[in-house]
């Protein structure tokens, strides 16, 4: 076997493509199949949020857990070694973005519902260094160089983004989503320098 297996690279690829494609349209929904298989459950033809369900997309949880098992052997072969062609880099790299966005979506979320005013300029980010620590872990392997070069708080500033272009609207009463958008406006006054 080579770095990946044919099953580890179809869902590395349905990864990728949850985290590229417009969670508005159909593709959302075929990509979560393929990564899914048989565990799939089918809500909704496209995907939205509804007032009605406590649990938005019943497979987000179970895409999650397959981003985390997949990256965790990938990184496991990389550091012990392999060396994959570009093609499976820039793959492994997809992967490890989605499992930073879903692992730390709450923890965004909680940053982009609450109030920013003058006296949160230079205040910390309680999760940062997990997130910093994390982004180091998984990408930044010597010798492997990836696609993307992510640095860790450019990278945090860019997931915020994300997140907060999928909030509900100040005021509304809609539950957290989970949203593959991109977009948004200038971040709060939190920061990620160093202490």
């Amino acid at each position: 076997m080579g770095f990946m297996s044919g099953e580890e690279r179809a869902l590395g690829a349905a990864l990728s493509r949850l985290g590229y494609a417009n969670p508005f349209l159909p593709e959302r929904i075929e990509a979560e199949r393929a990564a899914l298989g048989p565990a799939f459950v089918h809500a909704d033809r496209v995907w939205s949020v509804r007032a009605d369900r406590t649990v938005q997309n019943p497979n987000i949880a179970r895409l999650a857990e397959r981003a985390a098992a997949l990256a965790a052997t990938l990184r496991e072969r990389l550091a012990a070694g392999a060396e994959p062609a570009a093609s499976d880099r820039g793959l492994y790299e997809d992967v490890v973005l989605y499992l930073l966005y879903t692992r730390y979506e709450n923890d965004l979320f909680d940053l982009v519902v609450q109030p920013a005013d003058a006296s949160d300029a230079g205040r910390r980010i309680p999760f940062y260094e997990k997130f910093h620590a994390d982004c180091q872990h998984f990408l930044d392997l010597p010798g492997v160089p990836l696609p993307g070069r992510q640095e860790p708080g450019h990278l945090f500033a860019s997931l915020f983004q994300v997140r907060r272009a999928c909030a509900p609207p100040s005021g509304s009463r809609s539950s957290r989503t989970t949203c593959a958008a991109t977009g948004g406006r200038s971040t709060s006054g939190w920061t990620t320098s160093p202490r």
